[in-house]
């Protein structure tokens, strides 16, 4: 037997967890982790939790913080110890995107309360970019409050996968902890890390609760297909081209990666009758969302920066280095994918599933992976498959499907209380979108004069023509004038 050993200053977070007062702000999916060092079977472990994981409620303190380092260090009889070992410091963070940008629509975000909704955590992909669903956010948010993962250290980031998936683990507990419902939504390895993640909760911070404070999972063309992908074959080898004589080279090979990501018989005539003002999308089809999107083109694509532009540095899309882009195919996606087809977490894991895939979808076989996917799960937890028409890789979450619509036909029954009634902001009724399989699909007639770019920068927080008065930011109700 080893002799007693001191304890770790390190541990030192239980005791300031005990101590957290009631109202922690939002930040708290962003605190500091810290490491409990503990000796078991003569071996240390290393579990990262945060430190004020414990929520007051009514004045009184929650031993939470306690329960989950005790739980995580010595799993129940009869589980499968997942062990959460990572860094000292969270190498992810989450942001709400309409809380970057200082979106606002009247009867919506930004003018309504958010303290009872559930929290949507969307898990991007590899990247880490947060443009692929950006055209859903507005719509989301009239039933959700958006947590979109960022890595702290962007594209230089060495975090290994087990890292990652603790950090989200950790930061979802904490919303789970203060009574928040919760949903995980993962596009790509989003949606690998997503599984993992909902595992971690049911196996270690909440052992014996069937769903470990999660209502459900939804996987956007998962990459827990990557062994048997396209990307699998030709990523390595544009990783490889590494060096500056090379550099020509790795950059065409960027564009053919990004020929599979696409759909431009779809997307560019959308896109184009979009711009020249002729169509507008059926998901934000009122001047607030259209400012919105015009905000994102402006800082994000166009790469524009100037006062409330702050959404472009976020949804900006980042390129690969040859290493950074071999890291994240070997360390992520393939580590990854080979982890939960080892634990069977499809098979094992109690949750609610829905598969969202694009029918072109050439860089993973999407739609084949739904169908392993679902010969996997449980019967009673497969909530079906979405099949988008005309969507690659990277537009399945575009103008084609209306996310929100498709969680609720899947959820419905399995948010306590139910999930509240939809809000049409957008003349839904009036106006539906084309349903056909087209390039319009999704799209619709203008119904309102289109707004001139200067207006974009006008109409979120701090401009003249923002839908809710200053000092009611940040919750409550309000009224305002639309434009």
């Amino acid at each position: 037997r080893r002799p007693p050993r001191e304890p770790s200053p390190r541990s030192h977070w239980l005791w300031r967890g005990l101590a957290a007062r009631r109202g922690s702000p939002p930040a708290v999916l962003q605190e500091t982790a810290h490491t409990c060092a503990s000796t078991s079977r003569g071996e240390s472990v290393r579990v990262p939790l945060l430190a004020r994981t414990a929520l007051a409620l009514e004045g009184r303190i929650s031993l939470l913080p306690m329960w989950l380092a005790v739980t995580a260090l010595h799993p129940p009889r009869g589980s499968t110890p997942v062990a959460l070992t990572g860094s000292v410091a969270p190498c992810v963070h989450f942001v709400n995107p309409l809380e970057v940008d200082g979106f606002a629509e009247p009867g919506g975000w930004g003018t309504t309360s958010a303290a009872e909704k559930p929290i949507l955590y969307f898990f991007p992909g590899m990247d880490g970019s947060l443009q692929t669903p950006f055209m859903q956010f507005c719509e989301l948010s009239t039933t959700f409050e958006l947590a979109c993962m960022r890595h702290n250290e962007g594209l230089a980031s060495r975090a290994s996968f087990e890292e990652v998936a603790d950090s989200c683990a950790v930061a979802v507990a904490t919303s789970a902890a203060g009574g928040r419902q919760v949903l995980l939504v993962g596009e790509s390895f989003g949606a690998t890390l997503a599984l993992a993640v909902a595992d971690k909760l049911s196996r270690v911070l909440f052992p014996g609760q069937q769903r470990g404070g999660v209502r459900g999972v939804v996987l956007v063309n998962p990459a827990t297909s990557y062994r048997r992908s396209t990307l699998a074959k030709i990523g390595p080898l544009c990783a490889s081209l590494a060096g500056p004589l090379l550099a020509p080279l790795y950059a065409l090979s960027l564009v053919a990666v990004a020929a599979l990501v696409l759909t431009p018989a779809y997307q560019a005539p959308s896109f184009l009758s979009t711009v020249a003002a002729q169509k507008a999308t059926e998901l934000n089809n009122n001047p607030y969302r259209e400012a919105f999107v015009g905000r994102v083109a402006m800082g994000a694509t166009l790469g524009l920066s100037g006062p409330r532009l702050d959404i472009g540095p976020l949804l900006a899309i980042q390129v690969f280095s040859p290493e950074e882009l071999g890291f994240r195919l070997s360390r992520w996606l393939e580590y990854g994918a080979d982890l939960l087809e080892r634990r069977s977490v499809v098979k094992e894991l109690r949750l609610p599933m829905l598969a969202v895939v694009g029918d072109l979808d050439r860089l993973l076989p999407s739609v084949d992976e739904a169908a392993r996917l679902r010969e996997a799960c449980d019967p009673a937890f497969w909530r079906g498959t979405v099949t988008v028409q005309g969507a690659g890789h990277a537009s399945t979450l575009g103008n084609r499907v209306d996310l929100l619509d498709e969680i609720r036909n899947a959820f419905a029954a399995d948010f306590e209380p139910p999930l509240s009634p939809r809000v049409d902001l957008v003349g839904r009724g009036e106006s539906p979108g084309d349903g056909g399989d087209g390039w319009e699909r999704g799209l619709l007639d203008r119904t309102y004069p289109a707004l001139d770019p200067t207006d974009y920068t006008e109409l979120n927080r701090g401009g003249s023509r923002y839908p809710f008065p200053e000092e009611g930011e940040g919750g409550g109700e309000g009224e305002g004038e639309a434009p």
